[in-house]
């Protein structure tokens, strides 16, 4: 895992991606793997990928890894998959996954400001 996120920081995405790749086939419960895969393919812009990956992602599978902040990964993965189903156009799911950030952190301004974007957003879709 650190020689994906040295290679991620590096901005040799690739690199990261194929160390990733090989680390959840040989561990496939490892969720911070899975949640650095869908990380990256979130800002590489491929959303597709990166929903399932994030999709994977549960406090069950984090607990198998050692000293990562579980709650932090947790709302990050909640953050960056309503992003994605957002993206996708699909609001109410997005909706529920920046709620769920909300219960792990009640005071980020920056779910808040997504939550009202989404809202305008909808209130679009429907008019």
């Amino acid at each position: 895992i650190c020689s994906a996120i040295f290679n991620r920081n590096n901005g040799d995405m690739e690199t990261a991606v194929g160390i990733l790749k090989d680390l959840i086939r040989d561990f496939p419960d490892n969720g911070y793997a899975r949640f650095l895969l869908g990380e990256i393919y979130y800002f590489l812009g491929d959303i597709n990928s990166a929903v399932p990956h994030l999709y994977d992602v549960t406090e069950d599978r984090l607990n198998s890894v050692v000293a990562i902040p579980i709650r932090m990964v947790m709302f990050k993965r909640h953050f960056i998959l309503g992003e994605c189903l957002r993206k996708m156009g699909k609001l109410q799911e997005a909706e529920m996954e920046y709620q769920a950030c909300l219960k792990i952190a009640p005071d980020s301004i920056e779910v808040m400001l997504a939550l009202k974007d989404l809202y305008m957003e909808m209130i679009t879709c429907q008019g």
